[in-house]
């Protein structure tokens, strides 16, 4: 019995020294920094919603395949480009390997960008979209992994198709 009492015993006060770390207060480390509010311009046309040193971004579509990832970038990019929206193709390691993210960089107005966004997704060129501020240094970043697969997809031909003999 006393087995049984002592066990109990340290159960109960290991129970409340889990309890007692979960639900102990902690501070909050805040980073003095640009305090990320929305500018709000009044309406001279139409009204506006910006994040001053921040860039709307949109993730349209994930793929697995390099090649469909690349024609789907070559088709939205077609589409959006009229529109004044920048389609950018970039890539990350992930579990299975390699995923490609296309993205579209927006006006920075999310009052106009989001009813375009959904536009594009009901008339099928998007098959869904998740919006995001991102930095200068992020979208540099994808900018960067965009041209590199835009560079990788245009090479020139090492030899044009009327000059190989028969062999090639």
């Amino acid at each position: 019995m006393r087995v049984f009492g002592a066990m109990l015993l340290t159960a109960v006060v290991a129970l409340a020294g889990w309890v007692g770390h979960r639900l102990w207060p902690r501070s909050l480390r805040v980073l003095p920094g640009k305090p990320l509010v929305p500018a709000v311009e009044p309406p001279a046309s139409r009204s506006a919603v910006r994040l001053p040193s921040r860039y709307l971004l949109a993730d349209a579509g994930r793929y697995g395949d390099e090649l469909f990832a690349y024609l789907m970038f070559d088709y939205v990019r077609g589409v959006v480009s009229r529109k004044g929206t920048e389609a950018l193709l970039t890539h990350h390691k992930g579990t299975q390997g390699l995923v490609y993210t296309l993205r579209l960089h927006l006006r920075n107005d999310l009052l106009a960008a989001i009813p375009q966004l959904a536009r594009w997704q009901v008339a099928g060129i998007l098959p869904s979209f998740e919006w995001r501020w991102v930095t200068d240094e992020v979208l540099a970043h994808y900018r960067s992994q965009a041209q590199r697969m835009h560079e990788a997809y245009n090479l020139p031909a090492r030899r044009e198709l009327g000059r190989l003999n028969r062999r090639d």
